[in-house]
């Protein structure tokens, strides 16, 4: 709570500072934009921002290695399921097991695939909240989550 109250104390100081010199003719507005952004690099600024994507992609590696260890075992399970189907003397048996080996890999891979996103919408959420709230920070349109195609993951 006393950080906000500075934080906002020290943001109105900087307001009325670059107000009057502009309205007093002590600074041109080249000049007071400078100001505005040597306080986006301050210390505690660039501190908490730091910390923000630390703990953004930290919570992205995590879910990639998540993703990643759920498509390995339902690749595992697929193989397993595929060579047993093989396995059988039926055409009829082996055309029903094909097709559940198929369709259970399909349905593990949609579940890790959507739980990599909510994983990573997660952690972009996170990160734009802590940014906002607590650094006090606008972050600029080239620090934002990328779109993911249809055939692509972004992270």
């Amino acid at each position: 709570m006393q950080t906000n109250i500075l934080s906002r104390t020290f943001i109105m100081s900087l307001a009325i500072a670059t107000f009057s010199a502009l309205y007093f003719g002590l600074a041109t507005p080249a000049e007071a934009k400078t100001v505005r952004q040597s306080s986006l690099t301050s210390s505690t600024t660039v501190s908490c921002v730091s910390e923000a994507i630390i703990a953004r992609e930290s919570a992205i590696m995590t879910a990639w290695t998540n993703f990643s260890e759920d498509i390995n075992l339902a690749l595992i399970a697929r193989q397993g399921a595929l060579v047993e189907a093989w396995n059988m003397e039926s055409p009829k048996e082996l055309s029903a097991a094909v097709k559940d080996a198929w369709k259970n890999w399909k349905a593990s891979s949609k579940t890790a695939h959507s739980e990599l996103k909510s994983e990573r919408k997660t952690a972009w959420n996170a990160f734009k909240e802590t940014v906002r709230t607590e650094c006090k920070v606008r972050i600029p349109k080239e620090e934002a989550l990328e779109k993911a195609k249809s055939d692509t993951l972004s992270l």
